[in-house]
């Protein structure tokens, strides 16, 4: 949060001010102007100085500054993989989910064909799900070209 320039330009206040900031973050960003003077014994003057030198118009400016330094820097919580599949069984879960899912069941049931697009991993998920549908008598094609020629004249749409 503080680069080297901005500590250099403090004079002797400022930086005891500094110094008590560095060793009490967590307590700092819950207090008023008074209380950090009380505390760093320094004027209100000094810290509104000291705030203007770290770039913030006011003390309040500085201390939602601080706040977001300091959520920043707490470590990142790791997700391991039952949480993520916790997380997806919960959502297609929900009625919401199931009922879209019906929705592209019958009309898949009811095209005539199915045509699978996609590159890279999709591509090769294309290729198996043309091949899935073929096994279960239902015409279809895969296309992992993005730039492959549609011609759908003879195609039917279902929207």
């Amino acid at each position: 949060m503080f680069n080297i320039e901005e500590i250099q330009s403090l004079n002797e206040l400022e930086l005891s001010l500094y110094d008590y900031i560095s060793k009490s973050k967590d307590k700092v960003i819950y207090m008023r102007i008074r209380d950090l003077a009380n505390e760093a014994h320094v004027s209100t003057t000094t810290i509104l100085r000291f705030c203007r030198k770290m770039h913030c118009v006011g003390f309040s400016e500085f201390k939602v500054k601080l706040k977001i330094y300091l959520q920043d820097q707490r470590p990142k919580k790791i997700i391991d993989d039952k949480t993520i599949f916790l997380e997806f069984m919960d959502r297609v879960s929900t009625p919401i989910f199931q009922t879209s899912i019906n929705k592209a069941c019958q009309m898949i049931y009811n095209a005539s064909n199915v045509i699978f697009v996609g590159i890279g991993s999709s591509g090769i998920l294309a290729s198996y799900g043309a091949r899935y549908f073929s096994a279960l008598d239902k015409f279809s094609v895969y296309i992992d070209d993005p730039f492959y020629p549609i011609v759908g004249r003879d195609l039917e749409t279902i929207s």
